[in-house]
């Protein structure tokens, strides 16, 4: 039995469970917060200090869970990610959560971001049958696509773009999306040219809301999203229905979201403009991702921390 918590730009997520040795998945707790630290991230170059509040009373609250599973808080695999690597506070942050609470928070280098997601999402039950894939995962300050090899693993390339659903809000509401998405898009344009795919296979909370909203679920249900299949298309119709609305109305329709709902627009935007980008006709969703490739592995590789 593990514990994983991974400290993102919009979300903090805990995992407990256990592997097996045909490496299947047993999940004991699975526990989401959004606590948005990458808001006003381009802006101010720092954690916003309403989120660290948050995101330090989610991690209190985590401690006390864990507690119910014999597990220390210095026993978890903390890691963070984006925001954490561009937050100029975030050493500071950290030292508070570890000095305070016990959690040892590491943060992953894009490539180590890109590794364990990629390594977690191969974990779950895919239904594309190639042994290569390319993986797209969105989160709230940077969105990474992975090629992999699935059998055995190996990350064939890797990108981290930095467009996430939280700063892409904050692109949308100070009206610079249009230019940021492509100055993206001319300063990748040869690495996204050489990882156009037609197929998808798409993690974390973004697209796996995204999937539930499609098919006009209530409620989060784990099962109803692995495997699920949106066509270009299907998004794009949807995307444009969702943008017409506000807040309030997408709150009401689908309340599952929660405190999701203000960067869901982003979301679409940056699913549907990235896929575009790529020529994909297919999303396949998992809700597979970072935290299991961390619990699994066990431990973080030196190789894969910022700064090393």
């Amino acid at each position: 039995m593990r514990a994983s918590i991974d400290i993102g730009s919009n979300s903090v997520i805990l995992a407990v469970g256990s592997f097996d040795q045909n490496r299947n998945f047993t999940s004991k707790l699975d526990h989401l917060e959004i606590t948005s630290l990458g808001r006003e991230l381009d802006k101010n170059g720092t954690f916003h200090s309403e989120s660290m509040q948050i995101t330090f009373d989610t991690l209190s609250t985590f401690k006390k869970e864990l507690a119910a599973f014999n597990i220390k808080p210095n026993e978890v695999i903390a890691v963070s990610t984006e925001a954490a690597r561009v937050a100029k506070n975030s050493t500071t942050f950290f030292d508070k959560i570890r000095n305070e609470l016990g959690f040892n928070i590491q943060v992953l280098s894009g490539k180590g971001e890109a590794h364990y997601a990629a390594l977690g999402a191969t974990l779950g039950k895919i239904k594309n049958p190639n042994n290569e894939i390319l993986i797209m995962d969105i989160g709230g300050a940077s969105t990474e696509f992975i090629k992999v090899k699935r059998d055995p693993f190996q990350i064939v390339t890797s990108i981290s773009l930095p467009i996430g659903v939280v700063r892409a809000t904050d692109w949308v509401h100070n009206n610079i999306y249009p230019e940021k998405l492509a100055s993206i898009q001319a300063k990748l344009f040869t690495e996204l040219k050489n990882l156009e795919s037609p197929y998808l296979l798409c993690i974390a909370g973004t697209m796996t809301s995204i999937a539930l909203m499609y098919k006009n679920i209530g409620n989060y249900d784990e099962n109803l999203v692995n495997g699920s299949n949106i066509s270009m298309d299907e998004l794009s119709e949807l995307k444009d229905k969702i943008l017409k609305l506000s807040l309030d109305e997408i709150d009401k329709k689908f309340p599952f979201l929660k405190k999701r709902v203000p960067f869901i627009k982003a979301g679409f935007m940056i699913g549907s403009d990235l896929g575009k980008m790529l020529g994909t006709q297919n999303y396949e969703i998992s809700s597979f991702g970072l935290r299991h490739g961390v619990l699994f592995n066990g431990k973080i590789d030196q190789e894969f921390l910022h700064g090393k």
